[in-house]
């Protein structure tokens, strides 16, 4: 790594020559080691297509988007004498719904 002369700027080597970034400055100078710096590596998509949830497995039409299929979350109640939440989740666009429970 080399320092400019003038205002102790980094120096970047370019057609064989230092060039200041700061000032602009030109210098002569002597490469003594290169480092190539390698890219890493792209990571693939993999398996699961990433726009879609893995766990709708249960078949329910979005009202937004149509998908076919949605994802059962169930919480549990708030008090305790309440029955227990049951929401579908798409599983394309996220959206959520409440099921209500029909009293038997």
């Amino acid at each position: 790594m080399e320092f400019c002369n003038k205002c102790n700027g980094l120096m970047k080597l370019k057609e064989d020559k230092l060039n200041c970034i700061d000032c602009g400055n030109t210098q002569d100078g002597e490469i003594i080691s290169k480092q190539e710096i390698k890219k890493p590596k792209e990571k693939g998509a993999g398996i699961i297509d990433s726009d879609k949830n893995i766990f709708a497995d249960y078949k329910h039409e979005c009202i937004s988007c149509g998908y076919n299929k949605a994802q059962i979350i169930m919480r549990g109640p708030f008090i305790s004498d309440e029955d227990d939440v049951i929401m579908l989740k798409c599983g394309k666009c996220g959206k959520s719904i409440h099921l209500e429970r029909k009293s038997m």
